[in-house]
């Protein structure tokens, strides 16, 4: 981390954080055993070549290389003064890459049938970038205000290969290669990418620390939702009263040093799990279940002209052009209370949800 003040009204801070993992799995198929663990020798030191290798031998012409890179990191900005004594801007940018590739191979001896290899890339990038004001006024220490006004913006794409084959060639090439079209090769590839844009705002007032009062306002903007369904706007209002500061409260400080109760009410919003769930898919496949090709064999393709062609993929889950945000309204009560001089602590919530 790095924390730096090239002038008095400006704090520059960075962090960036690197990771590498090379992972390690079992062979990937448990129905293959090189030995009887009853049978297995205590120590390898009294065998010879011959035996060990008939007792390790089947495992050495394994090759499984799962490695994974990440890179985190973020840059942040803050004006200590904005125009007016109280006013800062901060800006802050952060971002996440992981890279994740793994090469299998599995050679006949091992598979029992023909040798197979396989090579997954899983690639994750992700960046946001906020920018808000945030005020902060006392008025004789009476009257106490803070607001935050801000703006968002996030983004996260995906890709995703996959690529198997069998052959019945040597074990000396270990990767998916020199294998013609057809059963004995499979690819698949996915792309997902998704957007956010958010506005905020939050206001709190205060009287001598005693009535308490606070709103926010918050509008999300996702690429998961059509153009007539794409705002989601989430309000929210709370409010306490600290009753151990009211003058009629003095008389039972020494039992209960501290009281406050509390209440919000506000609406919280989900995303559905799917990127595209408002749009429906397709596929070349039409022998599912319940398509005119269901007694066909996995694989049948509707054509035209001799040319294949695709067809909704109505075997996926359900889809609708009008979903839109999960809005969930949430009702909160409850107090605060210390005991015996701040020694104990008490705090009950009841929750409507």
């Amino acid at each position: 981390m790095l924390q730096a003040n090239p002038t008095d009204n400006f704090q520059f801070e960075t962090n960036l954080f690197a990771g590498f993992t090379k992972a390690k799995h079992g062979s990937g198929d448990d129905t293959k055993y090189p030995f009887s663990t009853w049978g297995f020798p205590s120590s390898f030191y009294q065998i010879t070549d011959v035996d060990e290798q008939i007792y390790t031998g089947r495992y050495d012409g394994l090759m499984d290389r799962d490695n994974s890179f990440s890179l985190n990191g973020n840059f942040a900005g803050t004006l200590k003064k904005f125009l007016i004594n109280g006013l800062t801007l901060r800006s802050q940018f952060s971002f996440n890459v992981n890279n994740n590739t793994r090469d299998l191979f599995r050679p006949k001896l091992l598979t029992g049938n023909r040798n197979y290899a396989q090579n997954w890339v899983n690639q994750n990038k992700r960046w946001e970038w906020e920018t808000y004001f945030n005020y902060i006024k006392s008025i004789r220490n009476i009257h106490n205000f803070t607001a935050v006004l801000g703006t968002g913006i996030e983004r996260n794409t995906s890709n995703n290969s996959l690529m198997s084959g069998y052959n019945d060639n040597g074990t000396y090439v270990k990767t998916v290669t020199g294998i013609p079209s057809g059963p004995d090769l499979y690819a698949t590839t996915s792309i997902s990418e998704r957007s956010r844009v958010s506005v905020f705002g939050r206001f709190g007032y205060d009287y001598k620390d005693k009535y308490l009062l606070s709103a926010s306002y918050r509008m999300d903007a996702s690429s998961r939702y059509s153009k007539d369904n794409r705002w989601g706007i989430f309000p929210s209002i709370s409010a306490g009263w600290v009753l151990s500061e009211e003058p009629f409260f003095q008389g039972a400080k020494n039992a209960i040093s501290f009281f406050k109760i509390r209440g919000s009410y506000g609406i919280t919003g989900r995303d559905p799990g799917s990127y595209y769930a408002r749009y429906t898919g397709l596929t070349f496949d039409a022998s599912y279940a319940g398509s005119v090709l269901e007694n066909g064999i996995a694989g049948s393709v509707l054509s035209y002209n001799g040319k294949p062609t695709v067809s909704p993929n109505y075997a996926a889950a359900a889809t609708s052009p009008t979903i839109r945000w999960e809005r969930s309204p949430q009702f909160n009560a409850g107090f605060d209370m210390n005991l015996l001089h701040d020694r104990v602590t008490v705090t009950a919530d009841f929750y409507v949800r």
